[in-house]
């Protein structure tokens, strides 16, 4: 069904139109605006208050000027709209970090004192703290939280060949997920009364992972001419009031305007943004509607229609199925990774057929910035099944659908998109022609002004490489060369990123799929055997926070562990993840009240009720005045061995004591006598047994099988903190570097060797003894020659794992496996959707519950 043409009808839009439209779409129409800026740039000027202008600068420099490892003197960021130095002052005492205990009566009064000035603040921080005011306010400690930038009360001016458009109320916001730790921040517009050429809602974005910036272009535009429902994208320049802000891509959202001018529903309460919200192995969504997106039942009759439905009919009957199996067909061609169906970067929209009366819901997916061979080390000569259908495996859409490697339905998509589009017939031209238009403004966006920083840019604590991305890498991505990124993360942990050339990505993945699917390609015949030559531009990223990573250092004592990855043990502070340092000496004093590091006081009432306990820890959180509070347990008397008596003790009379604890481990057993020795605090003794084990004649001398060497040392003791999580929320953001993918590929005879990439060859005798093996991993090593060497199990001798089935592996549809070992140590746990992380080999899992 054509929805467009729907919409257009009941709409009757474009009824007066009449300008030039870029040739390549043909007869696609698509909203005025994008129609009106192909191949023109507009300049759209965001014209802010002096107070707004301001504030946006000294948002970002408060942010650097605050950091725990600048803590640069800075008072418009102590005094900012966002200050409250009266809550600042009562964390800092519940924190211990300001001694209230020798306040005179006037500072006392200042603890309630809603206006209490900088100059009175510090007089209280330079007498009762052992802190500057600059480190207590530093933003690692939380006193001073600095909110994301945005304001109702801007206004939009949009620029392009003598036609001016000016909107004088408008919300402007910073916007993207991961793009807001860059120094060129993406905005969100929305234009509170009118339209700009029938757009309310537009999103400035920055292409900041994308060197070749034409990505999402190229990918848009292809689903724009399949007359896929989709949104558009073209590119400006922007300015605050009269500075230049930089080269933006410029692109439409998926909210209600777009589905009034794109199916003809005003007002809709019915479409629902996908990330992720909830378990479902089909989609994860929630209404975009804030004022239902606790209320709506829709959504979830949806889900429970995909469960009763057996066959591709039952799912025509609600589901926009065609839509859903080219959307499959294109995440394969371009590599689409960031798109599993349960996971993000997509909406659903419940049309409804006002003559017919029928509801069907339609996929719209969005963001492919990462696609076209961009990080997750993707591979252009990877099939269906490895590249899509391994995080789909328990999606019921595909097992009701038949989707596989070879589905004659997904193979028949392939082959109509390739015919039409993605050929290099058809995207090679359309790229040189995108490229050779956007050169200038690529070039001066990526130049340096006088200041010696590129346009709009803003200081940043960390370095992210692709914020100095070159022009050279615009030109040479967008062919045949391959952008590298090494990136040293932290501790030894090193990650090597590739961004595939443009033009590479397309032809190779072109020229699989032709050989391994057998599809007539003979339309491109002068492609499939043609050689290119490639090469590689790399960078290099180093940073010098916490362990030499791009993250801060836990700062309050005792931090508590949540995960372990390559880089190092992290925890959660302020919502934020930090490193455990073992070397870093927190500045804050110890106290009992565990919960102060996370943000809320202790519970004062020893009775007050738990509210809630932490899966993952334990700890209990209860409700006082109010607010959250974390209850302190009492502490437990540990129980005091019970010593035994003389007559017991059947080591006194060989020289040694008898152990104390009944549970000390066995160290040494006499074969001849029968007893067992154990160590305790370095020391020798006897082990008691149970009365009914106990033997019944008494040794009359010294074993002479007893080792005469004690062990040189214990082993290490079990860390004593348990992990702890807020309370309300999970955390806003994982540590940007994530634990690697595992591969994905089969490995040749060479690579069998599974040693060789941690340094080591593998054994070349296949009876080599086992000289070490590594209990959490399941290898073995042996020694040839005097080196390590990796031995290589026998197939059919080799233990495997039992590893769950596709049925109850909810975490492929978010790319990751399930964890294999069932007593897989929970190093994270999603508390909106009650799901639980372990890791294993380095690499995230999915823990199954077997309940």
């Amino acid at each position: 069904m054509n929805f467009k043409n729907i919409a257009l009808i009941s709409l009757s839009l474009f009824a007066n139109t009449s300008f030039a439209y870029d040739a390549f779409f043909g007869n696609v129409t698509r909203a005025e605006l994008f129609e009106r800026t192909d191949f023109a740039v507009p300049k759209i000027t965001i014209n802010l208050s002096n107070e707004d202008y301001n504030k946006y600068f000294l948002t970002y420099k408060c942010l650097y000027d605050m950091n725990i490892r600048h803590t640069t003197r800075n008072e418009e960021c102590y005094t900012a709209d966002w200050s409250n130095l009266n809550s600042s002052l009562k964390k800092a005492i519940k924190l211990n970090m300001i001694d209230s205990s020798n306040f005179t009566a006037e500072e006392k009064e200042l603890v309630n004192n809603k206006n209490i000035t900088l100059s009175q603040f510090e007089s209280i921080v330079t007498k009762h703290s052992k802190f500057t005011l600059e480190k207590l306010l530093a933003g690692s400690y939380g006193l001073m939280p600095i909110p994301n930038y945005e304001t109702e009360n801007a206004g939009l001016t949009y620029e392009l060949d003598g036609d001016v458009k000016t909107f004088p109320n408008i919300k402007f916001s910073v916007g993207g997920r991961s793009t807001k730790q860059y120094e060129k921040l993406g905005f969100n517009i929305k234009i509170k009364k009118g339209k700009l050429y029938d757009r309310k809602q537009i999103r400035l974005r920055t292409e900041a992972v994308d060197p070749s910036f034409i990505r999402e272009k190229l990918i848009y535009d292809m689903a724009n001419i399949l007359e896929i429902p989709s949104l558009s994208l073209n590119y400006c320049k922007v300015y605050f009031n009269d500075k230049f802000m930089g080269f933006y891509a410029m692109r439409d959202s998926f909210k209600s305007q777009w589905i009034e001018y794109t199916f003809g529903e005003k007002d809709t309460k019915h479409l629902y943004e996908c990330e992720g919200f909830g378990s479902s192995k089909a989609f994860n969504c929630v209404n975009d509607d804030d004022d239902l997106k606790n209320t709506d039942v829709d959504f979830n009759n949806f889900l429970a229609q995909i469960d009763a439905a057996k066959t591709k009919e039952d799912l025509e009957e609600f589901f926009d199925v065609e839509t859903f199996l080219k959307w499959q067909a294109i995440r394969y061609l371009i590599g689409g990774w960031d798109h599993v169906s349960a996971g993000q970067n997509a909406y659903l929209y419940m049309f409804q057929n006002k003559s017919t009366g029928k509801k069907k819901w339609i996929p719209l997916l969005y963001d492919f910035d990462n696609d076209l061979g961009s990080f997750n080390h993707e591979e252009t000569q990877r099939t269906f099944e490895q590249d899509i259908y391994i995080s789909e495996k328990k999606n019921p859409l595909y097992k009701i659908l038949g989707i596989k490697d070879a589905s004659p339905e997904v193979v028949q998509y392939m082959d109509e998109i390739m015919k039409k589009i993605f050929n290099p017939n058809v995207l090679f031209p359309r790229i040189d022609q995108i490229r050779d238009f956007i050169d200038p403004y690529v070039k001066e966006d990526r130049t340096d002004e006088e200041t010696g920083k590129r346009p709009g840019r803003v200081a940043r604590n960390f370095v992210n490489m692709e914020d100095y991305y070159t022009y050279e890498d615009f030109l040479e991505n967008t062919q045949y060369t391959n952008i590298m990124l090494k990136k040293y993360l932290g501790g030894n942990y090193i990650n090597d990123c590739r961004i595939h050339g443009i033009k590479l990505w397309i032809l190779e993945r072109f020229r699989f799929i032709c050989s391994h699917y057998d599809v007539d390609c003979s339309y491109a015949q002068e492609y499939l055997n043609s050689k290119y030559e490639s090469k590689e531009i790399w960078h290099i990223e180093k940073n010098t926070g916490c362990l030499n990573s791009d993250h801060e250092c836990c700062v309050f004592p005792n931090p508590t562990l949540q995960m372990t990855d390559q880089v190092g043990n992290w925890g959660i502070e302020n919502n934020e993840w930090c490193l455990i340092d073992p070397n870093y000496v927190s500045e804050v004093p110890v106290s009992e009240c565990w919960s102060l590091s996370e943000g809320y006081p202790c519970c004062k009432d020893n009775n007050t009720p738990v509210k809630y306990v932490t899966p993952s820890t334990g700890t209990k959180y209860g409700i006082e005045n109010g607010e959250w509070c974390g209850i302190i347990e009492p502490k437990k008397e540990e129980p005091k061995p019970e010593e035994p008596s003389q007559e017991e003790c059947w080591s006194l009379a060989e020289g040694y004591p008898c152990c104390k604890d009944q549970n000390t481990p066995v160290k040494y057993e006499s074969k001849t006598r029968g007893v067992k020795y154990g160590i305790e605090n370095g020391d020798w003794c006897g082990l008691i047994e149970s009365k009914q084990e106990e033997p019944k004649q008494e040794p009359t001398q010294e074993p002479t099988e007893e080792p005469t060497e004690e062990p040189t040392q214990e082993p290490a003791e079990e860390p004593t903190q348990e992990p702890t999580e807020e309370p309300t929320e999970e955390p806003t953001q994982e540590p940007t570097q994530e634990p690697t993918e595992e591969p994905t590929q089969e490995p040749t005879q060479e690579e069998e060797c599974w040693s060789l990439a941690e340094g080591y060859p593998c054994c070349k005798n296949q009876n080599t003894p086992v000289k070490y093996e590594s209990k959490s991993r399941g290898v073995k090593y042996g020694i040839e020659n005097g080196n390590w060497c990796g031995i290589i199990e026998p197939k059919q001798e080799k233990p495997k794992p039992e590893e769950p089935s596709q049925e109850e592996c909810w975490s492929l549809a978010e790319g990751y496996p399930c964890c294999k070992n069932q007593n897989t140590p929970v190093k994270y746990e999603s508390k909106s959707r009650g799901v639980k992380y372990g890791i294993e080999n380095g690499d995230w899992c999915g823990i199954i519950d077997k309940q």
